[in-house]
């Protein structure tokens, strides 16, 4: 019988000693599962910007890549090759930068886990009145905001979602970890056309 007991709390012991291994594990890292969580993260906001139930969602193709109807042949949308874009306002621009132009924005960069990697903006809110500005070239920035410089006027205010491969990919940048969808809360001040 203290055979019989004596396993019973061994075994007891262990599962306990694995559930808290399991849990150490699963809690062990902030990044975890990074690629699988940024997936379904921008997989859901391309169903709310698809849906647009307040009408300010846009989504716009990746600049760089062809046309989804490309030789007579139609391919397959993915959702990673798309922006996504919450208008937040609406400039009194009419006119789009280009991809060799500079831009004049004020921008909070996170990630999925609001973790802010980057930003120009000196106080919690969102205010471009009381942001910093910084001037940087179209061409110089990943593709997902080049594409969506490509697209804003002045005086827009966007949330924009880009997914990993439209960042900095399966490399990272800096902070940045490998995998990771960006999220700028993004002011396009002035477009400085390079003529």
């Amino acid at each position: 019988m203290k055979i019989k007991s004596g396993l019973c709390l061994l075994l007891l012991s262990l599962s306990i000693a694995a559930f808290i291994a399991c849990e150490e594990t699963e809690g062990a890292g902030e990044y975890d599962y990074w690629q699988e969580r940024n997936d379904a993260y921008i997989d859901s906001i391309a169903t709310v910007a698809k849906e647009n139930a307040d009408g300010q969602w846009k989504v716009f193709k990746a600049w760089h890549l062809p046309d989804d109807d490309t030789d007579g042949f139609l391919q397959v949308p993915e959702m990673k090759d798309y922006i996504y874009v919450h208008i937040v306002e609406s400039g009194a621009g009419t006119v789009s930068a280009m991809y060799t132009d500079s831009v004049s924005v004020s921008y909070r960069g996170y990630l999925i886990n609001e973790e802010v990697f980057d930003e120009t903006y000196l106080s919690e809110d969102m205010n471009p009145e009381t942001a910093g500005r910084t001037l940087m070239n179209v061409s110089s920035t990943v593709a997902g905001m080049a594409t969506a410089l490509q697209y804003m006027h002045e005086g827009d205010q966007w949330m924009l979602y880009i997914p990993w491969p439209l960042g900095y990919g399966e490399a990272g940048q800096g902070s940045v970890p490998a995998y990771s969808n960006l999220i700028f809360e993004l002011f396009l001040d002035e477009i400085n056309p390079n003529n």
